[in-house]
């Protein structure tokens, strides 16, 4: 899912990768300041894969009544 999401990206940049171990592998909050074009929206798309990934089936069957983002 996450190669689909981020299809194209390289690497992460440097606030991304300071949070990608939270922000894409625990439930831990986060809160992100950072200017315009830091690349906020690509950590809470981190966040959301992580999300989904826990609600996930064998054969790929997303279980979307069990959480909300």
């Amino acid at each position: 899912i996450g190669q689909l999401v981020f299809k194209g990206m390289k690497r992460l940049n440097r606030i991304q990768s300071i949070v990608f171990e939270t922000a894409h592998k625990t439930n831990e909050n986060l809160l992100i300041c950072a200017p315009t074009g830091a690349g906020k929206t690509n950590i809470a798309m981190l966040t959301v894969l992580h999300e989904i990934r826990q609600h996930l089936q064998p054969g790929g069957v997303i279980k979307k009544d069990e959480f909300k983002v």
